[in-house]
């Protein structure tokens, strides 16, 4: 979530700063174990322009025993899911592919 305060900070948005915005992302999210396509769909919420690039469009059943996952990895998993099935239908932007190095670095130059 910080991630996504921090380009809503650099694209100039007034109302991205301090803890109290960061309380209202947490809510947008609605849980406390945020996966990728939870900030992909924030994004999309928020106006922000963003691209998610994945290998793998669902839940990684070797996150399960994961410390931070486990207490709500089931549920997750059914959030989740849903969330990939919906997000072209949603306007979020992704797309299943690994993304090499050179890619990164083209994407940065002028």
């Amino acid at each position: 979530l910080a991630c996504v305060q921090m380009v809503r900070r650099r694209r100039g948005d007034a109302d991205a700063g301090g803890d109290k915005w960061l309380g209202e992302l947490m809510q947008h999210v609605k849980t406390t174990s945020v996966w990728s396509i939870d900030l992909a769909f924030l994004c999309r919420r928020l106006r922000v322009p963003c691209a998610y690039y994945t290998v793998n469009p669902g839940v990684d059943d070797a996150y399960a025993d994961q410390p931070f996952y486990s207490g709500s990895f089931r549920d997750d998993r059914v959030r989740v899911t849903t969330l990939f099935a919906v997000a072209p239908l949603a306007g979020v932007d992704v797309h299943v592919r690994r993304v090499e190095r050179h890619h990164l670095l083209e994407a940065e130059a002028p």
